[in-house]
């Protein structure tokens, strides 16, 4: 009996907990299908008037459709140059066997620019990217994603490659294996659960990023979801309305990633716990 009311009471407290956490979410919602009146004199009331010309007029004022394209390539090839380089620099500093004390210098220094905020490295980037003309362009603003997001990614890798067995490796490498093949072939299928961790919160925190395109891009044909949104606000006047069904059309396409990826995300946490 008592543990029947203790699972009572903690099922009661997670629909709560979830219900505080969806509240934002659904007034968001609401908001959004409310009209300029209605939104104004009942901002928090529940509409039965459904004004879904708001999402016509916020996809208009975003350019939704190039705001969209601009962030699935940044976001896709950010993330995928990025892993492809973490998990080789990962690799190398948890595999070291000659001057350890050198690789293990630099994972410190990426340990410590995980503490440094992303504002903190504003005033360099864009004379750096002066200097090399990729200023104002996409390249610029993927090769910046990728090393902002580094010092973390080449930090979960290093860690996650000791709890791999170096025995396997040992192996291949006896049955005349090269580095590249050992790594490929045995090595990146061992990190699969934290390749689905990293993937998951770059391709998350690059889409959301606000902060680096607009100080790197100008121009409407570059802007990303993000910028758009911000740049459709208004001026002097901002409607809230159409404001916030243009931030429901930015969750759209981060929704289908997840709906898409979600059972493979799972599957490799899972066997990532159960083999290690």
């Amino acid at each position: 009996m008592i543990k029947m009311r203790k699972r009572f009471g903690f099922e009661l407290f997670m629909v709560l907990f979830t219900l505080i956490i969806m509240y934002p979410l659904f007034n968001l919602l609401n908001i959004s299908l409310k009209s300029t009146s209605e939104m104004i004199s009942s901002p928090l009331s529940i509409t039965t008037d459904f004004h879904f010309e708001n999402y016509v007029i916020a996809f208009e004022k975003m350019r939704y459709l190039i705001a969209t394209i601009n962030s699935l390539i940044v976001t896709s090839i950010s993330v995928c140059i990025g892993i492809i380089a973490y998990t080789m620099a990962g690799y190398a500093i948890a595999r070291a066997r000659v001057h350890q004390w050198f690789f293990s210098w630099v994972l410190f220094l990426f340990v410590v620019g995980m503490t440094l905020p992303p504002q903190s490295v504003v005033t360099t980037i864009v004379p750096w990217l002066n200097l090399l003309g990729l200023n104002n362009t996409r390249v610029g603003l993927i090769l910046v994603f990728v090393g902002a997001f580094s010092s973390y990614g080449i930090f979960l890798i290093s860690q996650f490659m000791k709890t791999v067995p170096a025995e396997l490796e040992e192996s291949a490498i006896i049955d005349g294996a090269g580095p590249f093949c050992v790594y490929k072939h045995i090595t990146l299928p061992l990190l699969n659960p934290a390749i689905v961790t990293l993937v998951t919160l770059n391709s998350v925190d690059t889409w959301n990023n606000l902060l680096f395109p607009l100080i790197i891009l100008q121009g409407v044909s570059k802007r990303t979801v993000p910028l758009a949104i911000i740049f459709a606000k208004g001026e002097f006047v901002t409607y809230w309305n159409e404001f916030f069904a243009g931030m429901i059309l930015t969750l759209i396409p981060i929704l289908i990633f997840f709906v898409i990826t979600q059972k493979k995300m799972i599957s490799n946490l899972t066997a990532g716990a159960l083999k290690f």
